[in-house]
């Protein structure tokens, strides 16, 4: 599932989710790190999830929570246990914490990786040629601007 499917139906529940979302995507802010890899490499895994090629750019997990599911199942053990009230104080919510940010570091491990791979093949970055945006889309951005 691509970036765009999950952000962009999260964003629409609030309206300026809806308008950061499309300045996002509309002037790349973001990167789709999925696409990249399954557009541009081979990496002999049955799937492109993060989770099936961090072994090509970092060492294995470590933690007690593995997985997505992992997570959903030590935190609803949480809110059976209360061994604490936050991650300081509760070492469910503090492995749940480590997951997340351990998922945070694997993706900027990944982007440093296919930078890597760019700049050691010589290829260099070219955005794509857009449309000039329509008026809907130029008045987003400027009532996104007024907010900041």
């Amino acid at each position: 599932m691509g970036m765009r499917a999950v952000i962009l139906p999260c964003a629409q529940l609030f309206v300026f989710g809806a308008v950061i979302s499309g300045v996002t995507f509309r002037h790349e802010v973001m990167v789709d790190l999925y696409a990249v890899v399954k557009q541009s490499i081979r990496v002999g895994e049955p799937k492109y999830s993060i989770k099936n090629i961090e072994h090509l750019y970092k060492d294995k997990r470590a933690g007690e929570v593995a997985t997505a599911m992992d997570s959903v199942v030590y935190y609803e053990r949480w809110l059976e246990l209360k061994d604490g009230d936050d991650w300081q104080t509760s070492k469910i919510l503090a492995d749940i914490r480590a997951y997340n940010k351990e998922d945070c570091d694997s993706t900027r491990l990944l982007a440093e990786w296919l930078r890597a791979l760019q700049r050691e093949h010589g290829l260099v970055w070219t955005p794509r040629q857009r449309a000039e945006p329509t008026q809907a889309q130029s008045d987003a951005v400027g009532f996104w601007a007024m907010w900041q």
